[in-house]
């Protein structure tokens, strides 16, 4: 069957836009300083485009500030906690193919196991996902993406520093392991052959909304308490992910 218009029209926009939602703002955006303020982690990092990254920062700070922000902290208002857990299991639960194979490419054979055993146990005995019923068997959540790949594959330097539009705060190396991971990702493809591209967006929305909600107060003390925003930001960032990184290889 020919697709209409309209319906070829959506899935060209669509993409992009599941994109935006599924990877925005905040991976190591936000944190509470003292939890990365040792020597072991790097507090800076090289930011050679500086300029243009501070224009992107600007942009994004007043989307957030009047529309992305503000429209998160009414979901975690409005949604019972109860739910709001729920939800956060489900989303979790659709990570899991994607953890796997960079677990596997990571060489973390056991990591692998874990992942693909959540998956399963969650799926199918915790109702899609809704109910972390893995958890209880021993089967922990460890996220994971493929920036940590890359870092594990030698890539100790993440590259210049880069402030992506809407996406926030990452890096050359991370960015591209975002890319990668979105476009090879299983749970995406699955959804996209089977033309459930709306519900990937709404999902993805939703998924943002929650994370979002989750930061907003370290996004708030960071924005108040620091004399450079910008600043602050690229420094957390880079402390965060080099522990995360670190924690997540067993360095």
């Amino acid at each position: 069957m020919i697709k209409s218009t309209a319906t070829v029209a959506r899935s060209a926009k669509l993409p992009l836009l599941t994109l935006l939602a599924g990877l925005i703002l905040l991976p190591g955006c936000a944190s509470n300083a003292a939890d990365y303020n040792s020597a072991e982690y790097p507090s800076e990092i090289n930011d050679p485009i500086e300029p243009v990254n501070r224009g992107i920062h600007a942009v994004n700070t007043v989307a957030d500030r009047f529309v992305l922000g503000p429209v998160a902290n009414a979901y975690h208002d409005v949604v019972p906690t109860p739910f709001q857990t729920v939800i956060r299991n489900f989303f979790r639960n659709l990570e899991m193919p994607i953890i796997a194979v960079n677990k596997l490419l990571q060489g973390n054979v056991d990591g692998f196991g874990t992942a693909v055993g959540r998956f399963f146990v969650n799926s199918i005995a915790g109702v899609g996902g809704i109910a972390d019923i893995a958890s209880y068997s021993g089967l922990n959540y460890e996220p994971t993406d493929f920036g940590v790949t890359l870092a594990s594959w030698g890539a100790d330097e993440p590259g210049f520093y880069l402030v992506l539009p809407l996406l926030g705060p990452s890096s050359l190396r991370d960015g591209i392991g975002r890319g990668v991971d979105w476009l090879a990702d299983p749970v995406r493809i699955v959804a996209y052959n089977n033309e459930l591209e709306e519900e990937m967006m709404g999902v993805s929305i939703a998924r943002y909304l929650d994370t979002r909600a989750a930061y907003d107060a370290a996004i708030r003390d960071t924005r108040k308490n620091s004399l450079d925003d910008y600043a602050a930001f690229r420094s957390l960032y880079a402390q965060r992910r080099a522990a995360d990184i670190k924690a997540q290889l067993g360095e």
